[in-house]
């Protein structure tokens, strides 16, 4: 409940510190700047009162925003009747696209062009309950609502910091997918990469956002783990492999590899070793001590190895146990 409620609040929060962008709103009273913050930030979360995003396309359309937060202008044009409409409209339509469409495009899936297009778009950098973007915004509007002469200067700075923060994500996601990427080098390999999904259930330390989640398929392995905003360094958690080859599908939860059913056996991978141009894994049967060592061939694909060769990898694997 309380993440729920930080997520809405930064749409708020948006939405608020936008419509302090309306050139009339330094001269207004502090009790008409706190009418203003109730008016904005309604804007900022106006797509969500509407339905839901996937229920309810159009309420999350940056097509469609500037029709419906036409009541809203309606009704703030009635209170401030000294500020000119169209600037209130676009002002609150800034508000609604920037506020909640765009942001939510970098959460999770938006349909940002229906009608035009029905697809769902998404870049997801950050969560929107996110403390290192809300409250920055916080300060900025308690700041914007007591001092008239730092509205413009205030906000211009808080949004250069958020923007900056997006932009050093999104920098550091692109880092991580290649890093992936080069690393596995898997055949079909599908990379997804997100803030960790517990920060949606239970986070106490604002650090714990400064996270990243990696889930990677393909055909024969899976591969999920974190790495830290800042280092990338891979953390795996979970290293599956599987000599059977099954394809790998998309839906609305991410990536995943199709059932092979009872024949299709799985290893943890317990070492990667790469030596004299080859590519090894060391894996464990489930549920035993048995080592078997996979080798990847030129066209992708794991072939497991015997006899010498295998002696000498798991040879390696004990050696750098030990240590």
């Amino acid at each position: 409940m309380i993440l729920l409620f930080m997520h809405v609040l930064t749409h708020a929060l948006f939405g608020a510190i936008i419509a302090f962008l309306l050139k009339d709103a330094k001269n207004l009273s502090k009790s008409k700047k706190v009418i203003l913050v109730v008016i904005g930030g309604f804007a900022g979360i106006l797509p969500d009162t509407l339905g839901f995003r996937t229920s309810t396309p159009w309420s999350h359309s940056i097509i469609f925003a500037p029709i419906f937060v036409l009541p809203v202008v309606l009704i703030t044009k009635v209170i401030f009747r000294e500020m000119i409409w169209w600037e209130i409209w676009i002002v609150l339509s800034l508000a609604t696209i920037v506020g909640h469409i765009f942001i939510d495009f970098l959460t999770h899936e938006v349909t940002l062009l229906y009608p035009l297009s029905p697809k769902a778009h998404e870049y997801v950098i950050f969560e929107a309950g996110d403390p290192w973007v809300w409250f920055p915004l916080m300060i900025t509007l308690i700041i914007v609502i007591f001092s008239s002469n730092k509205r413009m200067l205030s906000i211009i700075i808080v949004f250069l910091l958020v923007g900056s923060y997006m932009g050093i994500r999104s920098y550091s996601k692109s880092e991580l997918t290649s890093k992936l990427e080069d690393y596995y080098g898997e055949i079909n390999q599908t990379i997804l990469v997100t803030p960790p999904a517990e920060n949606m259930i239970d986070t106490k330390n604002p650090f714990d956002y400064l996270k990243w989640s990696y889930d990677l398929y393909s055909e024969q392995r899976v591969i999920r783990g974190g790495s830290p905003l800042f280092a990338g360094s891979l953390q795996n958690h979970t290293n599956v492999f599987h000599p059977e080859p099954m394809p790998v599908m998309i839906s609305v939860t991410g990536p995943y590899r199709t059932d092979g059913g009872d024949a299709d056996q799985s290893f943890n991978v317990v070492m990667e070793v790469r030596e004299d141009g080859n590519y090894y894994l060391v894996c464990e049967e489930m549920n035993s001590n048995n080592f078997r060592v996979f080798r990847q061939e030129i066209d992708g694909r794991w072939n497991e190895i015997q006899g010498t060769e295998m002696q000498e990898v798991l040879d390696y694997f004990k050696e750098n146990e030990k240590k």
